[in-house]
């Protein structure tokens, strides 16, 4: 089997020298990446986010990093605070996702903290994934 990395543009330059000396990367734009692996029913109570990883493409994923943003939008939007209490924290779910299979996760992170003027819409993002090609077929058996 084959490992090669896929990770969106944006993320490539620092990691691509120690990604190559591994397995062969792929880059491509972030929008590929949410095309290839999705997150659906993403949700966060107190410091366990959930949510279910979809593979859309033809190879088992593994080794899926996904962002979790928590963004703050204040009561008075006119008048914000000063300080923005929102968060953002990388975790990896090590799969393996089969070729069109999902797999369901429930991560571990903390909770931003507890405010009243105003509240959190939690978001769930794919960064990167490794995706697993099968061997490549030489000549044929007789």
């Amino acid at each position: 089997m084959t490992k090669r990395s896929i990770r969106p543009l944006w993320l490539t330059i620092p990691a691509l020298a120690v990604t190559t000396m591994v397995f062969a990367a792929d880059v491509v734009p972030p929008a590929h990446v949410e095309r290839m692996v999705a997150v659906e029913s993403a949700s966060r109570v107190g410091d366990t986010v959930t949510g279910r990883l979809v593979n859309r493409t033809n190879d088992v994923v593994t080794d899926v990093q996904v962002m979790i943003r928590d963004t703050f939008s204040w009561t008075n939007e006119r008048s914000p605070g000063s300080d923005d209490p929102g968060q953002a924290t990388n975790a990896v779910v090590k799969g393996p996702i089969p070729p069109g299979g999902s797999v369901t996760f429930e991560l571990t992170e903390p909770a931003p903290p507890h405010r009243t003027d105003g509240s959190y819409e939690t978001a769930v993002s794919v960064i990167s994934f490794t995706k697993l090609e099968p061997p490549a077929r030489t000549g044929s058996a007789n």
